[in-house]
Order: structure tokens, then sequence, then C-alpha cells
């Protein structure tokens, strides 16, 4: 037909108008995984972590409480025999990476083509929660595990309590939540008398717990104001199933579904895997898996509360992602991974919550 002629079409995933077409899609593309990752991720926040560029392992440094003591004018601090000197005890922790964990994927080049803009963000979803999920389920078994453990360092409070980690049952089947509160009220006097800070105190519950304490019949109505934004810190919305950033008897209170409601040492996709180079239970389990005894299960547990320094985390990269094309499978083939340990620092700052 006379008068027609090619368009230059505008390439939205090209540099500067030139070179490939996709460019800009894939770089978009790990993003949204890195992003999916950091908005999944429940415990990123309340480990202490530390990278590493060199090396399998790093050491985590740990110490004793300072003693004080009246001086009678005369004496000389610096004698060992007067007792003014506080002998410090030390410890370390030596917390090993694990194998590299990987979410992957082969993306084929006509669902792209066709589908490209409503494939591309679901895809990258599930990669970057099945990052953040493997990530807050490693979290969670090491903090039961601190739970189960006493301090490396022999030593008691300043009021004479004995630093190691507590398990604190209520209820025999789902608690109640007056039950739910009396063991956070329990928990608090614990930590109080372990010396452990009273700032960043973190409460992790299933989303029955959560929604319990969120004013169900379970709960009275007195309890149940706590929670609401009219009554309470005036940032919770019981209307709405959430107490934002509400604190719970000193905790912040969050929700996951990731405490295992299977044995532990049953699942060797992620727990008891040799790929876990890291053994947080030592004589008791595999990996992340506690095996011996009913304390190091956490099939009845329903909540973990604490402090951020009882586990820590040793990185050697975090969430990173490659992508290759793969001429022989006509596809993108998408690998997120991420390398990364998980071990004990102060089991007293550690508290697990469970029925009987």
């Amino acid at each position: 037909m006379a008068g027609e002629f090619n368009q230059a079409i505008n390439r939205l995933g090209q540099i500067n108008q030139s070179g490939d077409a996709r460019a800009l899609f894939l770089k978009v593309f790990s993003g949204e995984i890195i992003s999916q990752y950091e908005s999944k991720c429940v415990m990123k926040d309340l480990v202490r972590t530390r990278s590493i560029a060199t090396g399998k392992s790093a050491s985590f440094p740990l110490y004793g409480s300072a003693t004080a003591k009246w001086h009678t004018p005369g004496d000389n601090i610096l004698e060992a025999a007067s007792g003014y000197l506080t002998n410090f005890k030390y410890a370390e922790r030596i917390l090993t990476l694990d194998n590299m964990l990987t979410a992957n994927t082969l993306i084929n080049d006509v669902d792209e083509l066709i589908n490209h803009w409503d494939v591309r963000s679901p895809i990258a979803t599930e990669l970057g929660r099945a990052l953040a999920y493997a990530y807050d389920r490693f979290a969670m078994s090491t903090f039961w595990s601190a739970a189960n453990a006493v301090s490396p360092i022999s030593a008691t409070s300043a009021n004479g309590t004995a630093l190691a980690g507590q398990i604190i049952t209520k209820g025999t089947t789902d608690p109640t939540g007056t039950q739910i509160l009396d063991g956070l009220y329990e928990a608090q006097v614990a930590l109080d008398n372990k010396d452990v800070p009273v700032e960043g105190r973190f409460c992790v519950v299933r989303p029955e717990q959560y929604q319990i304490l969120l004013g169900t019949p379970a709960v009275t109505t007195a309890q149940a104001f706590r929670f609401s934004k009219d009554y309470g810190s005036g940032v919770g919305d019981v209307t709405k199933g959430t107490a934002a950033t509400v604190e719970v008897a000193g905790f912040k209170l969050m929700k996951s579904n990731l405490f295992p409601k299977e044995s532990l040492a049953s699942n060797t996709t992620l727990f008891a895997n040799a790929n876990a180079v890291t053994d947080v239970y030592g004589d008791n389990g595999v990996g992340y898996a506690g095996t011996v005894s009913t304390a190091y299960s956490m099939a009845k547990a329903w909540g973990i509360c604490g402090h951020a320094d009882a586990i820590g985390c040793v990185k050697k990269f975090d969430v990173t992602t490659e992508m290759e094309r793969k001429i022989e499978y006509q596809g993108t083939l998408v690998v997120s991974k991420m390398m990364a340990g998980f071990g004990v620092l102060r089991p007293e700052c550690a508290i697990g919550l469970a029925v009987a």
C-alpha cells in the first residue's frame, strides 16, 4: 500500500536505544528478588551479623561482667590481693559458614516474550521468599538451640541468676490469651534477672497466638485494649488484625508461620542436611535439627522471645543474583544465592515459648 513505511520501535529494555533489547529487564528482575528477600525476612534484624571477606568462619568474643567494691582510703587498687580489680572471664564462639544456599529457575523464552510483564514479578517474589524463609527457619532453629543451652562463661548475673537459656511452657495444646500473656511476663522477668538489655527485646509468635493477642474471645476486654490504637501505643489496629509495632510485656511483637511443626530431624531438606556445616545442637542433633530429646524439638513451640545478642550470623555474601542465557534450553537460568552460617552466642538472651 502506498505511503506505508517502517517505524523505529522504542525498545523499553535497551540501554541508550542500543544493544540487548532485554538488558534492563534482567537487572530489574534481580532487584525484585533482593527486595522480596528483605521484605519477607523476619529474623534478619534480630540476629548479630558479621560479614567476612576471607576464611570460612568468624570469632565472636564473649566476656563476663564487672564487679564493684568500696574503696578503703590508702588501699592500692592495683594490689591483686585487695580485690579491687575485676578479673574478667572471656570466651568465644566460632561461627562457621554453611554451604551455598540457592533458589533457582529457568525462564522459557516464549513465556518471557509473551508474558514478560506478568510472569517476571511472581517469579522474583518466589525466589526471594525461598531464601528469606530458609534464613528465618535457620535463625529460629538456632535461637531455639540457644534457649536450651548454657553460657560458655561460668558466671552469674548481678543478682546471682545462672546465665542460660530457658523454655517456658504454657498450656497443653494451644495456649489461651491469658496463658500467652503470662508466658511473656514470665519471660520478661527471666531476662531482667539475667541482665539482658531491655532495649531491642523482641517476640516472634505463630499467627494463631498473634491473633489471639489482638483480642479474640480468649483474651479479656481489658487485655485487648493494650493492642488497640485508641487504648494502646497508638499504632495497633485490631480491626485490621495487626498490632504493627505494639510492644507486649516489653517485647516488640511480630508473627511468623515458619516455626517447624514437624520433627526437625525428619526434614533433611533444610535442617538435617549435610550441607548445613554448622551443628547448632552439638551432640543433641544434626545441622539445624535437634534430635535427642523433646526439649530440642520445636514441634510444640509457639514463639521465641529475647534479644538479638542470643545468636549470631556470619555471612560470606548476602543475596545475589546471576543470570545466563542457556541456548540449549532456549531460556534464561536465574540463580539467587547467599552464603551464611548461624550459631549461639549468649544463651541467657534466648527464651523459647512452647506448650507442655
